[in-house]
């Protein structure tokens, strides 16, 4: 919903009028991911790379979503890297492994067990806050860059126009559901973090990351659809 206004020359529909926003379900914690045996170390080591190899260090990204929290965070960092896409998340955390590119934001549930098995490195979390199951690893805010922050989610919409009385029990639901133990069971595991957004909020993350989004589509040039 946030993406799509970016990169899209024109869409058939209106994300922010043409449907009611009930609530954010949860979000995707990403990893900023490298090799095991690469000299970066530290996420400043890769930025001091990029920066003495203007536009010629890769990074892979399994869709448009995760390219643009990349390029986010490049010109944040003031730097300009290579984007090599992959099909997916699977791919692109292969092609880490195998060294094809040296570095890739994923999400948490992709990379995770080569993380902990000792095949690749975590660098850095993109959201505001650590995340419990890597908790030793650094958010990119705490290593000198207060204003970043990625977090990929999904959320529950209603068509435009729904009465508010069932937005609101639609919400509450969610809001319930979230906080169920046999849920979090469930959606824990494959790195999704419970989030159950008011409608509210929801909106207004929206109306931010599409006009993010739209900004770091024009810095880095990337082409619309």
């Amino acid at each position: 919903m946030a993406v799509n206004p970016a990169i899209y020359e024109a869409l058939p529909y209106d994300p922010l009028n043409d449907f009611e926003p009930i609530s954010m379900i949860g979000g995707f914690p990403l990893l900023v991911s490298v090799h095991n045996n690469t000299p970066y170390h530290s996420l400043d080591d890769f930025i001091q790379d990029a920066k003495s190899n203007p536009g010629e260090v890769d990074y892979g990204s399994a869709a448009t979503s995760f390219q643009l929290v990349t390029e986010a965070f490049a010109q944040q960092a003031g730097i300009k890297l290579h984007h090599i896409p992959y099909k997916g998340s699977a791919e692109a955390v292969q092609a880490v492994r195998s060294e094809q590119v040296p570095l890739t934001f994923a999400d948490s549930a992709a990379v995770l067990g080569q993380i902990r098995s000792g095949d690749l490195r975590a660098l850095a979390v993109s959201t505001s806050e650590r995340i419990s199951s890597l908790p030793e690893v650094p958010t990119i805010r705490e290593l000198g860059y207060p204003e970043y922050e990625a977090l990929l989610w999904s959320a529950l919409y209603a068509p435009a126009g729904t009465p508010t009385e069932i937005v609101l029990t639609l919400q509450q639901a969610v809001q319930k559901a979230v906080q169920d133990p046999l849920l979090l069971d469930r959606i824990q595991p494959l790195g999704i973090e419970p989030i159950g957004s008011t409608r509210e909020e929801l909106r207004a993350t929206m109306e931010k990351e599409i006009e993010l989004f739209t900004q770091v589509v024009e810095e880095a040039g990337i082409d619309k659809l």
